[in-house]
């Protein structure tokens, strides 16, 4: 649990960062630690005005430290998850992995913005009074992707900001599993059945109740199971049915973070590519050993 603390004990502790004896530098930086990932905010503001190499140095070390604490708890997340049997919630687990790039955010931002775009489709619907399967899938739809405009990105596809959550909310650019997990969470919001199916090279949504799937990436097209093995063929793989399964939050979870891990080489953020390909081990090891 996180230590309580203010913006002056925060000051006064960065101030010893610079003590010659290693013995106050090394108390100073666990006192950080247990401060938790809240105190992120003022070291860096702190920061901005530091003119110490040193103590820059040092809080950018202890910041890293703290950033960890996110991925720790998605990790224990799942590892619980495992031992009882059952799915994690999926949407805690996407915004711990976006707190790692983005620790100023709050979990209550994120689910009420999520929360907010589910309102409307369900306002959509009671608005219908009566209506089907297909029908609320193009209530989704129109929210989605005409009045709130998510959309695919177009501008560095490669970009970390349209894998992660958190930023995806604000930009309304992502590839093609961020849309439609973000696209599925709404769905599941409002009662609608939706599960991702993580296909080679793309992935997809898959509405049980049409037997159809959807090109959330492609704004919204829907697929059938034909169109959906001929992408895979012509992708140049040979078909299986295991490709066209539901894909479980744990596959999801490491899918995600292999696409940041190779989104953050290709913009020269080395660390945070190195320690998203332990966390990948770790679950790998703990999911599928």
């Amino acid at each position: 649990m996180a230590v309580h603390f203010d913006s002056q004990i925060v000051g006064q502790l960065v101030s010893l960062l610079e003590d010659s004896d290693e013995t106050v530098t090394n108390q100073v930086e666990k006192r950080f630690l247990s401060f938790g990932i809240d105190v992120i905010g003022h070291l860096e503001d702190l920061m901005l005005n530091e003119a110490s190499d040193v103590i820059q140095s040092k809080c950018s070390a202890i910041i890293q430290s703290l950033r960890l604490l996110p991925l720790q708890r998605l990790t224990s997340l799942i590892m619980t998850s495992i031992t009882d049997e059952e799915e994690f919630d999926l949407e805690e687990a996407l915004y711990l992995l976006s707190q790692f790039k983005y620790p100023r955010i709050s979990q209550e931002e994120i689910f009420s913005h999520i929360g907010v775009i589910a309102n409307e489709v369900q306002t959509l619907l009671d608005e219908l009074q009566v209506h089907n399967n297909l029908t609320q899938l193009m209530m989704l739809n129109q929210v989605f992707f005409e009045q709130r405009q998510f959309r695919a990105a177009s501008n560095d596809f490669y970009s970390p900001e349209n894998t992660y959550l958190a930023s995806m909310l604000q930009s309304k650019q992502g590839i093609p599993i961020s849309l439609s997990v973000l696209y599925m969470i709404i769905a599941n919001r409002v009662g609608i059945d939706i599960y991702g199916i993580g296909m080679p090279l793309h992935f997809v949504v898959y509405n049980p109740n049409l037997n159809i799937y959807i090109d959330v990436f492609n704004t919204g097209v829907f697929l059938s199971e034909a169109e959906c093995k001929k992408f895979i063929v012509n992708s140049g793989f040979q078909f299986e049915p295991y490709m066209l399964e539901r894909a479980t939050n744990v596959s999801i979870i490491v899918r995600t973070a292999r696409n940041l891990v190779h989104a953050h080489k290709k913009h020269n953020q080395e660390w945070e590519a190195k320690v998203l390909e332990g966390f990948i081990e770790d679950l790998q090891r703990i999911a599928y050993d």
